[in-house]
């Protein structure tokens, strides 16, 4: 019996602390992500083209955008899922380039400019991932954003309780309509 109990201790002490290093894990990578995209927001001496070029890099290496695609794009229309992975790739694409055009778009950036990361006020878990919230400070009035990660890349973020893939979903349905996911795709790399 005491064997038992040994073993199971054992285990259970080895378990819990993997939870609580994801959860540092995931604290740790949304507040590098935010410090990195804040100081090439708020670099004086950067162009905004050169602004955009360096965020659209940080979302390439930030964002799962295969995860966010899946979420977006997975419906009976456009069954993203189902493409294959060239197809798939060319999506992701038109999708990364879609949000560097809505988040870093001029009057985004000179949103965030002076805005800076108050603190990270907790780290949930969220099924498989965490729910990491931040709160932002710009003029004295704050923002909450909640990202969720798994700690090595971002799946979504809510901002002010808005979920930006609910939002990318219907903004993408209205858009593409029923044209063929991988023409519009296309279409819109070619402009």
């Amino acid at each position: 019996m005491q064997k038992i109990f040994i073993s199971l201790f054992i285990v259970c002490s080895f378990w819990v602390p993997v939870k609580a290093d994801g959860a540092d894990d995931a604290r740790v990578f949304v507040t590098d992500v935010v410090t990195k995209a804040l100081n090439i927001i708020n670099h004086d001496s950067m162009k905004d083209v050169d602004k955009r070029k360096a965020l659209s890099e940080s979302i390439t290496d930030s964002f799962d955008l295969n995860r966010i695609a899946g979420a977006v794009f997975t419906t009976a229309k456009y069954k993203y899922k189902h493409l294959d992975s060239e197809d798939q790739k060319l999506v992701q694409r038109y999708l990364k380039q879609y949000l560097l055009d809505f988040y870093a778009s001029e009057g985004k950036l000179n949103a965030m400019v002076n805005a800076r990361l108050d603190n990270v006020t907790k780290v949930e878990a969220k099924d498989k991932d965490f729910a990491v919230t931040t709160k932002f400070i710009k003029d004295g009035k704050s923002t909450e954003i909640v990202w969720i990660t798994d700690g090595k890349s971002i799946f979504y973020v809510i901002i002010a309780g808005v979920n930006q893939v609910i939002t990318l979903k219907s903004e993408m349905a209205a858009a593409i309509g029923d044209e063929p996911l991988v023409e519009y795709a296309r279409a819109k790399l070619v402009k």
